[in-house]
């Protein structure tokens, strides 16, 4: 599964498990016992009392769980909890977006450098060779200033 904008891979990993909670009532035996039949009773509570019982005990439960409170309380608060939500979201697209822009940079300055790298060592096997430097400028299909600023730098190491 990844991210339809960046196409970023979320996790090869990744599970999902389809609930249906109006029947967890008929649930038996083991799977009573499992911690994903914790977590649809906790989604499927009813009363804070049964979200307090289904997450006591468990970190990420009474992690949920306070999140659920945060988000039923009055109107202004709901908005003023979705909106820092969104600004969270909103502030790690934009971390990953310049990560991503700073890989891509760097990729392409490291073409560049490699480039660079490939071009002097032809120059230099060609002055080795013996050749001018029109000579080389004209096989490499380079400029000819260029190829005399490699061509020096080569002579003087």
């Amino acid at each position: 599964m990844q991210d339809d904008k960046t196409g970023e891979l979320y996790s090869s990993k990744f599970q999902f498990h389809v609930i249906e909670l109006s029947k967890l009532k008929s649930t038996k035996g083991k799977a009573r016992k499992q911690e994903l039949y914790r977590w649809a009773k906790l989604i499927s509570a009813s009363t804070w009392e049964e979200v307090r019982e289904e997450s006591e005990g468990n970190h990420y439960m009474e992690k949920v769980r306070d999140e659920m409170i945060k988000m039923s309380r009055d109107e202004s608060e709901r908005y003023l909890y979705l909106r820092e939500q969104m600004a969270i979201r909103d502030k790690v697209s934009q971390l990953r977006s310049a990560e991503n822009r700073g890989r891509r940079e760097g990729r392409k300055e490291g073409r560049k450098q490699g480039e660079v790298l490939k071009l002097i060592t032809m120059v230099k096997k060609k002055i080795e060779n013996g050749d001018s430097v029109a000579k080389i400028a004209d096989d490499l299909l380079e400029d000819a200033d260029v190829i005399e600023k490699i061509y020096d730098i080569v002579k003087e190491n």
